[in-house]
This record gives C-alpha cells, sequence and structure tokens, in this order.
C-alpha cells in the first residue's frame, strides 16, 4: 500500500476471538504509525481508537471494522519510507484473555513525501511600473518539503493593487 503524508485511508481490521468464552465488555481497538515492526508501541504516533461494543461469541468469531485513519505528517514513524501502520486490540486490557500476546498486527505501507514549494525571495527591477513596460524579476523558489520534485512546474506572475493579494491579475508564467 502507498500513502503521502496528510492523507486518509481506509484500514480493514478483522477483530477475531480465539478463545472459547463469549463476552460483551466494551474494548478499545488503537492505531499507530511506526516506524518499525520493532519500534515499541509507546513510540509510535497514534493515528486512531475505535470503540469496539460488539458482542462477541466464542471461538473464532470476529468483527470486522475499517475506520478512516490520517497518516501523520513531520513525525519519524511517518518519514517517507517503509513504515507500519499498527492495530492493537483491547488496547486498554479491558477483556482477561488467555492469551495477551496475539493483539498486535502490523501493515506495512510505504509513506512518499510531499513537495512544498515557496517563493523564498523575490525582486523587480523597478518598484514603480509603467504600463506597456518590460521589467526583469528576480525570484527563488525553495522546496520546503521532504520529496523531490523531477516533474516540470511553473511559476506564475500577478499584478496585484495591494499587499492583500486579491484584486491580482495574471501576467505571464516562467516556464
Amino acid at each position: 500500500t502507498t500513502v503521502y503524508q496528510n492523507q486518509s485511508i481506509y484500514v480493514y481490521t478483522y477483530t477475531r476471538n480465539y478463545g472459547r468464552q463469549s463476552f460483551t465488555t466494551d474494548f478499545r481497538n488503537k492505531y499507530y504509525m511506526c516506524a518499525s515492526t520493532s519500534t515499541p508501541t509507546s513510540s509510535c504516533t497514534q493515528i486512531y481508537d475505535y470503540s469496539m461494543t460488539n458482542n462477541f461469541g466464542g471461538l473464532n468469531s470476529e468483527v470486522y471494522v475499517r475506520p478512516y485513519v490520517k497518516i501523520p505528517a513531520n513525525t519519524p514513524n511517518s518519514a517517507p519510507g517503509y513504515r507500519y501502520v499498527r492495530v492493537v486490540a483491547d488496547a486498554n486490557n479491558n477483556i482477561n484473555e488467555s492469551v495477551e500476546t496475539n493483539n498486535t498486527y502490523n501493515i506495512r505501507v510505504t509513506v512518499y513525501g510531499r513537495a512544498d514549494l515557496v517563493v523564498s525571495a523575490a525582486s523587480v527591477s523597478n518598484t514603480t511600473l509603467d504600463r506597456g513596460k518590460a521589467y526583469s524579476v528576480s525570484y527563488q523558489n525553495s522546496n520546503q518539503g521532504n520529496a523531490y520534485i523531477s516533474t516540470t512546474y511553473y511559476t506564475g506572475f500577478y499584478l496585484c493593487p495591494g499587499a492583500a493579494n486579491s484584486g491580482c491579475q495574471y501576467i505571464t508564467n516562467d516556464y
């Protein structure tokens, strides 16, 4: 699965009762973003908390849910590369289980970064402009994001009557 930071995705989850006893106690499944499968859950970034209020029957009864979770941005756990969405069943230990060590499942995802282009510097050859006359504009774009830009992009130029950036008129773009 391929995801981007700040993207919301569905995480399809089955929670199964391997025990022989049925129960009606509410519990919570928690979803985390982790840097690796060996990252302690306490070091992961929690991304969702799902309340399970279903009645579970005996052996192999299961409940299917698909929460819509958001991949966080700007955390070590969601940096570009292979990362893991960790699902922890009964995260608050509300259910007295015969085996407490099988409540975690990791889903590998590939996190892609995003570019964030900004104009970091700009100047014009003259601050008083006359209609029909050519002027020189110098500018510098910077990528503040965490992804390399391999495609062509264009910088648009506008003439605005004030500093509020409203009522602007498109002039041209730079290729």
